[in-house]
């Protein structure tokens, strides 16, 4: 397989390609107020918005990442752990640190993909992220959990080999094109996604979910890192999430709140504002 990083910095050139065109107003009728008429006539049409030079540049990679597919090129946070992706939980149910389920390092909102470097992310009940990569949410999650439940057991080592068609039906979401580009741009942002968690002893770990990923016909291919582990957390010390029971809530601040519950004793009043940080709503 050939794998390639795509640029995380790509040109900023914009695609202003959108033009303004004439608005086509109605003849009056007869009865019709000629200034009222006038007024409209001479009212201009609202502008155009161009689009966004982040969406543009994520457009870029996600295109790159399509032909040529990804592979890591870091090693601040790579491990050379050779480890089992968490079983021990019911099918179903996979594991993931608690302290993604209670930080916005998977937003509760939609907005555009943004590149981030180093932004921080206050944990709740702990210290915080400092995660580098495309803007995640709540799908992005959604994405993972269910390639942990599909590879429980999975050793890091191992090259993975899913069918597309088949996580698909896992996420829950309609067969179909539209689901198969959100899974493939899911998949661009998890694979740039780099974390670093601030424990309770200021000690920090470093991880990423891939070493290589690609997209080869109907076959999603590549190595997980041995971050994935990290990404689950200390066996028996993560957040077991209950996968059907989330794929009935709404993704975005439905989940983000059952994750919170799950993470969390909820033995304590939390204010609003904690809430809206947390969570990434603002």
């Amino acid at each position: 397989m050939r794998f390639s990083a795509p640029n995380p910095n790509p040109t900023d050139d914009d695609d202003f390609s959108d033009e303004f065109t004439d608005a086509d107003y109605p003849l009056p009728d007869d009865d019709t107020d000629n200034a009222s008429v006038m007024a409209a006539i001479d009212t201009p049409p609202p502008p155009t918005v161009p689009p966004s030079p982040h969406s543009q540049r994520f457009r870029e990679a996600l295109a790159r990442f399509k032909v040529d597919g990804y592979l890591a090129a870091d090693d601040e946070y790579g491990t050379s752990d050779d480890d089992f992706l968490d079983a021990t939980t019911a099918p179903g149910s996979t594991a993931v640190r608690s302290a993604i389920l209670r930080s916005a390092v998977f937003s509760a909102s939609s907005e555009i993909r943004v590149w981030q470097e180093q932004a921080l992310y206050p944990v709740h009940f702990g210290k915080h992220f400092r995660f580098t990569g495309y803007r995640l949410f709540q799908d992005d999650l959604t994405v993972s959990l269910a390639l942990a439940d599909m590879l429980r057991g999975h050793l890091t080592s191992d090259d993975i080999q899913i069918d597309i068609t088949d996580l698909i039906h896992r996420l829950g979401w309609s067969p179909g094109t539209h689901s198969r580009e959100r899974l493939t741009s899911s998949l661009l942002c998890l694979a740039h996604a780099r974390f670093a968690v601030t424990n309770f002893d200021f000690s920090v770990t470093r991880f990423r979910l891939f070493d290589a990923l690609r997209i080869e016909g109907d076959l999603i291919e590549g190595k997980l890192s041995g971050g994935f582990t990290r990404f689950q957390d200390e066996p028996g010390r993560g957040t077991f999430v209950p996968l059907e029971r989330r794929k009935a809530l709404r993704e975005g601040l439905q989940t983000w709140l059952a994750g919170w519950v799950l993470a969390t004793r909820c033995d304590e009043p939390v204010a609003l504002q904690a809430l809206y940080d947390h969570s990434g709503t603002m």
